[in-house]
């Protein structure tokens, strides 16, 4: 840290050699501490916590990770759990759905009559399934049929392309592809 201890000495006292050699030693220890303390400030937010902080919550939340799923995904996965609040509405769950993963990357249908909700997932992630079932799961009433359905590039439709094609272009690109 740029806070030394001796910045914070009336001036009488920060002239004196002793009182130098005193806050220079005491330095290391303060900065340890102010250290700890943006690590506890960063770990009050799930964007900004770091590992220990997220097992904490998994720990909590009595969940457990994937093998390979990377700490962006676990926050993610935390910040789902925790925006869960009731009641649970259909304008809700949509509006949550589409603002976490995006209006284009995610279609919500739901047949009332039939007692079905469909989630036509675009999202190039299982990871995210697993996430969007788990929020279904607790949001939706359980006389509620969910199906979830990835959407995922198949070699049958990007055949036409070629390897340099396909790897120089994004995902949406390829999967205009598709839908052409």
């Amino acid at each position: 840290m740029d806070r030394k201890l001796a910045g914070y000495l009336p001036q009488p006292l920060a002239e004196l050699r002793e009182f130098q050699l005193l806050t220079a030693a005491e330095d290391p220890e303060f900065d340890l501490l102010w250290d700890a303390y943006d690590r506890v400030l960063d770990s009050a937010y799930i964007e900004t916590a770091d590992e220990a902080a997220i097992e904490r919550y998994e720990k909590m939340f009595e969940v457990i990770p994937g093998e390979f799923d990377s700490l962006e995904d676990r926050r993610a996965y935390i910040s789902v759990l925790l925006s869960t609040i009731a009641p649970y509405t259909y304008p809700w769950f949509a509006a949550l759905l589409k603002g976490m993963y995006g209006d284009e990357n995610i279609d919500i249908t739901l047949d009332a009559n039939h007692y079905k909700l469909s989630l036509d997932l675009k999202i190039g992630s299982k990871f995210f399934s697993r996430v969007v079932r788990e929020l279904a799961r607790k949001c939706v009433p359980a006389n509620i049929l969910v199906n979830i359905v990835l959407d995922f590039n198949r070699w049958e439709d990007i055949r036409p392309r070629t390897w340099s094609e396909v790897y120089a272009s994004k995902w949406y690109e390829v999967k205009e592809v598709k839908e052409q």
